[in-house]
């Protein structure tokens, strides 16, 4: 199982515990267990907890939050080559 400590609503440690060692969490032998989140896929430090649901850093101010993932304002090329965004032109650049 995945667990990420949250503190102030912000995912400050993740952690894999084994099924075994799931007591090590609720006994409070990693801190306080009502600051301990099960995790179900993908999350990392830094990421928002809020009405159980983790959602990432945002990568760019121009992007937005559509449900709990974050989206720019232009979509991202579907011709196969790789791009990066400038968020100076807030568009995507071709890795050349």
């Amino acid at each position: 199982m995945r667990y990420a400590k949250v503190e102030n609503n912000i995912v400050t440690q993740v952690t894999d515990v084994a099924s075994d060692d799931e007591l090590l969490i609720w006994t409070g032998h990693l801190g306080n267990p009502s600051k301990w989140k099960e995790v179900e896929g993908k999350v990392a430090i830094g990421w928002t907890y809020s009405d159980n649901t983790f959602t990432p850093v945002k990568p760019f101010p121009s992007w937005t939050l559509n449900g709990n993932r974050w989206e720019a304002p232009v979509t991202f090329p579907d011709d196969g080559k790789g791009y990066d965004w400038n968020e100076a032109t807030t568009n995507w650049v071709e890795v050349t």
